[in-house]
């Protein structure tokens, strides 16, 4: 795979795609856009890239970096997508709010630089990643995300409650270990119910004996999960 450093409107990113993707005889089918945790950079998520080629192989896959530093500095290039000092649901909500227009501007500018529609992107975030993803994905604010392709996988506090048609019909995956000691899996339930309450279109995974993390069952999961929904697309 082919490794190269872009900009999509105000976030960096790390992008791959496959050595084929590119040619006049395979053309890229997907981009997936991938969103770190808190604390954490696009570099520490490219292990997934093999992994998840595996299950979209012309896909092109964009691992988004924070915007914003981290706040020790002891942590040489450790990015946060908001503040999470407070972990009250009110100040993850502001948080998530801030940063959404940021979000969306370089998922579009993503669409536009890879010449795809917003019906083959696929959001999948981990952590506060996964947090960022589902308000993407929940948005009302980007209101050229269509229904179908674009799923957020990870583990999410909240969302924005919404009430567009377009981001109901977008099939959800959320993940979540119930040995986690960081978001409490709780909290992930309440989340899955009030999406669901809402209309969404989720799918809800519990992996037994997982905590905060990404082991290979979840990328099974997900990657099946993409697949499928790739497959319905065309």
């Amino acid at each position: 795979m082919q490794k190269t450093a872009r900009r999509f409107a105000s976030l960096n990113a790390l992008c791959y795609e496959p050595d084929s993707v590119g040619t006049d005889s395979v053309m890229p089918s997907e981009v997936l856009v991938l969103f770190h945790g808190y604390g954490a950079s696009a570099q520490d998520l490219l292990p997934l890239a093999l992994p998840l080629a595996q299950f979209l192989p012309t896909a092109r896959q964009v691992f988004l970096e924070a915007p914003e530093p981290y706040p020790d500095a002891s942590l040489v290039g450790a990015r946060a997508w908001f503040p999470l000092q407070e972990l009250s649901i009110e100040k993850i909500v502001k948080g998530l709010q801030a940063v959404e227009s940021l979000v969306a501007e370089a998922i579009e500018a993503i669409s536009n630089a890879y010449r795809l529609p917003f019906s083959r992107i696929a959001l999948l975030g981990f952590s506060q990643g996964g947090m960022v993803a589902l308000q993407a994905t929940c948005s009302t604010r980007h209101n050229k995300v269509p229904s179908n392709f674009l799923a957020s996988v990870g583990i999410a506090t909240r969302a924005v409650e919404t009430n567009s048609k377009d981001a109901t019909n977008t099939p959800i995956l959320m993940i979540h270990g119930d040995e986690d000691k960081v978001v409490p899996f709780a909290q992930g339930l309440r989340t899955a119910e009030m999406l669901r309450k809402q209309g969404y279109n989720l799918k809800w995974h519990e992996r037994r004996g997982m905590g905060h993390e990404i082991d290979q069952q979840t990328l099974q999961v997900a990657g099946e999960f993409l697949a499928r929904h790739s497959r319905i697309q065309k």
